[in-house]
Parts: structure tokens; C-alpha cells; sequence
């Protein structure tokens, strides 16, 4: 199996006496990646060297183990080990939404889809909105090759007039973050009201028609 970006990985080197020799040998096996240096592990009595790690490029690396000898064994450096890397890719469909028109107070939902087309887990960490009219759930997700997640939109206006967002999405592939636009209309109809709490101001005050009031006496309405 290909690793991941971020997979953690188990390296194993395994030293032995070439024929005729015996014994068991000791010391320190340093694994590289073309010339940049892994880690080390001791060999332990089994012959072995064990080390784990990361990578956090995709692509072909080139593993060796280098053996450091001891005072009954020399040396030596193992042949090359190629291992491919791979990443998770983002997808995004559709990549924007627009919502129909609605009423101040209620709600549209839509959705959008992420798929993950890469060979390692895509992971989504955090989701942010830029227009408080607009919400997303989930607001995380995990996603394994050749899998998609969906997630779903809700549009709830609070003023009449026309709305615009972004679904800002973060997550470990290339190109992150990736953003999703939302768009939407909030429309009063004639048959909707609007109640008015709380105190009003002395003076006149400005108020649309139709209106739902506690106290509908112009004293109140329009305070000397």
C-alpha cells in the first residue's frame, strides 16, 4: 500500500553476517531519503533497525539504510528502496450556489459535494463563512480516496435585499483553502409583518408598511 502525506510509516533494516561469518552485529542504521537523513535506530537482537516517520511530500522518495559497522562487523549501505508518496486531491462540485428568494426569518437549504480523487485521506479541518445569513454543516469531514462527502448550505436572511458569501474550506491537499460562493435574495411580501420591540425614540420615526405593534396609538408611534 502507498502512504499518505502524513501516513505514518514503518522503516525496518535487517543486518546479518554474510557466509561464513557469525555472530550478531551491533551499532547504529542511519535510513535516508536520497541524501537527507530520516533518523537512526539501533539493531537490536533480532538484527533489526525500526524507525517511523512522515512525509509531507508526495511523490517518488529514495530509501536507503546505512549500516555504521562495529568491532567485529564493517559497514555497508543497502541498495535504494523507491516508495511512492501520494496526497489526497480536492474537488468541488458545483462551486457556487445561488439561492432562491426567500422571506427575512426563513430558510433555503442547498448542498455541495466534496470528493477526494487523490490516493490519501483528505482532510477537511475547518469551514469558514463569511456572511452570518449563511451556515454549513458538517463543519469538518475526513474523506477517503475515491470518496465524497456532501455538505449542506442554509440560507436564512434577516433583511430584505440581496446577500453574497463565501464558504472558505481548509484542508490538507494542495491548493487549500478552496472556497465555495453563496448568493441569495431576501424579499417582504405583502402579507408579511414586522414587529417592532423594545423602546422608541422621541422624534419621528421612520417605519414600513405593513407593521405589526404592540401599542399601534401615534403617541407612541410618534412621540412629541
Amino acid at each position: 500500500t502507498r502512504p499518505g502525506i502524513g501516513q505514518p510509516v514503518t522503516l525496518t533494516a535487517s543486518v546479518a553476517p554474510l557466509p561464513p561469518g557469525a555472530g550478531a552485529p551491533t551499532g547504529l542504521v542511519t535510513f535516508r531519503d536520497s541524501s537527507a537523513v530520516i533518523g537512526s535506530g539501533p539493531l537490536g537482537p533480532s538484527g533489526q533497525a525500526i524507525i517511523s516517520d512522515t512525509f509531507a511530500v508526495a511523490g517518488i522518495h529514495r530509501i536507503s539504510a546505512e549500516y555504521s559497522g562495529d568491532g567485529n562487523f564493517a559497514g555497508g549501505t543497502s541498495p535504494v528502496l523507491e516508495d511512492t508518496v501520494v496526497a489526497p486531491v480536492f474537488a468541488c462540485y458545483p462551486p457556487s450556489i445561488r439561492f432562491d428568494t426567500t422571506h427575512p426569518g426563513h430558510s433555503l437549504r442547498d448542498s455541495f459535494t466534496v470528493a477526494n480523487t487523490g490516493g490519501s485521506i483528505l482532510v477537511i479541518d475547518s469551514i469558514r463563512v463569511t456572511h452570518p445569513a449563511f451556515g454549513v454543516h458538517p463543519s469538518a469531514a475526513t474523506i477517503a480516496p475515491s470518496s465524497n462527502a456532501r455538505f449542506i448550505v442554509t440560507f436564512m436572511p434577516s433583511l430584505e435585499g440581496g446577500v453574497s458569501g463565501c464558504i472558505i474550506l481548509f484542508h490538507n491537499a494542495d491548493g487549500s483553502p478552496d472556497t465555495v460562493v453563496v448568493s441569495g435574495f431576501g424579499k417582504i411580501s405583502s402579507g408579511d409583518s414586522i414587529t417592532i420591540r423594545g423602546g422608541r425614540s422621541e422624534g419621528w420615526n421612520l417605519l414600513s408598511v405593513p407593521v405589526k405593534v404592540a401599542d399601534n396609538h401615534a403617541v407612541v408611534l410618534f412621540p412629541e
